[in-house]
């Protein structure tokens, strides 16, 4: 009796241990034929319980510099099948699929030894009229945890356009501040100049909110990305701080001294090109209160990027 019920327990492992944890988590893919021709590689990332899956996926170009991330709605089906259709565009970093090539992914899991894997195809929306062809496609599990790759971590902290990062920003490290020129005070405004016109008739695009004690903040500024000729202007406030500067590889370092009695001060991008490839993107780093935050500004003809400095005194 007792070996009947090893043997049924064996059996019962070898059925459903050997499944792995099932699609949900994270998944790389390096497929470049058919549809997927260009890219570096797609990372998915699978979410839900039961029948309902989401998720998103992200086509990745040039390590990462440019990227698009597409969200994925679906489902599990019937002989560890799945069905994922891509939704809605939610970051567009310089992407090049045209959006009406949406398309759903019907995918198989299966695991060979410690190797999980989706197999699969790639299938153009129905109805579409553009060039995307159906294609095959493999993802396999990243790390032995299902842990995301660098890539995605980075698509993931840059936010949507259209959605404000209302609260307390993310704290990447302690740091000592850089180096870097003092700014004593803010300039008055100069209401007459082109540039600040311009500035004030385009609209703003929040990215980051930095609490805050000390009025001192320290900031680097590096072109996000290859190094395209994009140049631009910072506001604080209404007053000019750094005027038609090209974003370079290295840093440009500078000093605010925030005004004192203000419970909120915004400091702007202003983009005064796209450069060779639009948008205009730079990576700001800041220093503050022994912290160190960093976001990724994106910013057009049309639209400034800002940061609001919130005091917490």
């Amino acid at each position: 009796m007792k070996r009947i019920l090893s043997i049924a327990i064996l059996l019962t492992c070898i059925s459903t241990c050997s499944r792995g944890q099932g699609p949900q988590g994270y998944w790389l893919s390096d497929n470049k034929n058919g549809f997927f021709e260009g890219l570096d590689n797609m990372e998915m990332r699978i979410d839900g319980a039961g029948n309902t899956l989401s998720g998103n996926v992200y086509y990745i170009w040039e390590h990462g510099i440019y990227y698009q991330d597409i969200s994925l709605e679906g489902r599990t089906l019937s002989g560890d099948s799945v069905e994922l259709n891509e939704m809605e565009l939610v970051t567009n970093r310089n992407g090049k699929f045209p959006g009406d090539c949406k398309g759903i992914f019907h995918l198989y899991y299966s695991k060979q030894g410690k190797k999980e894997y989706l197999t699969g195809i790639w299938k153009k929306p129905p109805g579409s009229k553009l060039h995307c062809p159906d294609s095959k496609v493999v993802f396999y599990r990243m790390t032995p945890d299902g842990s995301p790759l660098r890539l995605i971590a980075q698509a993931k902290s840059v936010p949507p356009k259209t959605v404000a990062q209302t609260g307390p920003a993310p704290v990447i490290k302690a740091a000592a501040p850089p180096v870097a020129a003092l700014v004593v005070a803010a300039p008055p405004p100069d209401p007459d100049s082109l540039r600040w016109q311009l500035f004030r008739s385009r609209k703003d695009s929040l990215e980051l909110v930095v609490p805050h004690l000390s009025d001192t903040v320290n900031l680097e500024f590096y072109d996000d990305g290859i190094i395209d000729h994009d140049r631009i202007s910072l506001f604080l406030g209404d007053s000019l701080m750094l005027k038609n500067y090209e974003l370079l590889a290295t840093p440009k370092m500078m000093q605010l001294i925030l005004p004192k009695g203000k419970m909120e001060n915004i400091l702007a991008l202003y983009a005064e090109n796209e450069g060779d490839i639009p948008p205009n993107t730079a990576l700001m780093v800041i220093y503050v209160d022994d912290k160190r935050f960093e976001v990724r500004l994106s910013s057009d003809m049309k639209t400034n990027a800002k940061v609001v400095f919130k005091s917490i005194q």
